[in-house]
């Protein structure tokens, strides 16, 4: 977060730019999308071995928690802090407002627990809430 803060000046966006474009890779090109944020910039830069799926997908979700973050005005002083007590950058990530109308996901987050018999059919009728949680409206 303290990195991004700094590179809010253009002079030190530009430098961290350059030095992003300048680390060492295997084959793939490394660029920056024009008009791609602080936070974009130094969670590549963080995540500089974008070839894995894991390494982009990590530093997307730390931009979208970085941006969260700034948008909440938790700045780098009190992130870590923030972080700690609330339950890691999920806080943050899942906590987002998404302005899609639909959510397309694989795993579920359910607010409460349910028990279901191995190998028994069940059928549960959730809601989806703003933090991308999942309440269970009726269940086994």
């Amino acid at each position: 977060m303290r990195l991004a803060e700094r590179c809010r000046d253009p002079s030190e966006f530009a430098e961290l730019q350059r030095l992003f474009l300048d680390q060492p890779r295997s084959g793939n090109r490394r660029y920056i999308e024009n008009g791609s944020d602080e936070f974009t910039l130094v969670c590549r830069f963080v995540f500089a071995d974008l070839r894995s799926g894991t390494e982009r997908s990590n530093a997307s979700r730390y931009a979208h928690c970085l941006r969260e973050a700034a948008k909440r005005q938790i700045g780098s002083a009190t992130l870590v802090e923030f972080l700690k007590e609330e339950g890691g950058i999920n806080a943050l990530f899942l906590g987002r407002p998404l302005s899609r109308q639909t959510v397309t996901t694989k795993t579920l987050r359910l607010t409460e627990p349910i028990t279901v018999g191995k190998g028994v059919k069940f059928t549960v009728t959730l809601i989806r809430n703003p933090d991308n949680t999942y309440s269970v409206i009726e269940g086994p």
